[in-house]
């Protein structure tokens, strides 16, 4: 359809719902109560800069009731509040015979490794990876760059979040 069907309509249900457990209800108002409409419209319901925003957000996605660990592990900034994304994406999946619900938790998670993994993304999108470090590691470094090792377009506005499990996880 128009709107690009369920994974557009989707995370845009996630992104509203994870505003309002990070600011309150008013934001639900102060959204609709406006000529603006997209990123505008949410920097200036929220009064904060939509990169940020994203950014926590997406690590909401991941964070939010991380398996086998207590809900309080990750920030309040970086999980869902009123809902819990892991049980509504596992019930979705187990009732919906749907190539829209493909995977049993929203956010699939690509495992790198220290050494010279190469993955690739598409500009606007948002990707998980994990990286597990051996326990005698100091530092860890990742590049992020274009094909050939070429600096990243500052135009694309990358981002980068990270969230550290505890020790084992």
């Amino acid at each position: 359809d128009a709107d690009n069907g369920f994974s557009w309509r989707g995370g845009d249900w996630a992104l509203v719902r994870w505003l309002g457990d990070q600011l309150g209800t008013g934001v639900y108002k102060k959204l609709e109560d406006t000529y603006l409409t997209g990123v505008p419209n949410i920097e200036n319901a929220s009064g904060q800069p939509f990169p940020s925003l994203f950014a926590n957000f997406g690590l909401a996605l991941y964070t939010d009731s991380l398996p086998g660990l207590p809900r309080n592990t990750a920030p309040a900034a970086d999980r869902f509040v009123s809902r819990n994304l892991k049980q509504l994406w596992a019930r979705l999946y187990a009732t919906s015979a749907s190539a829209d619900i493909p995977t049993p938790t929203p956010e699939p998670v690509t495992s790198i490794t220290s050494d010279t993994t190469a993955k690739g993304m598409d500009p606007g999108a948002v990707a998980f990876y994990r990286l597990d470090t051996p326990t005698a590691a100091a530092t860890v470094t990742i590049q992020f760059a274009a094909p050939g090792a070429h600096p990243l377009l500052s135009a694309l506005q990358p981002q980068l979040a990270i969230f550290r499990l505890p020790p084992g996880q």
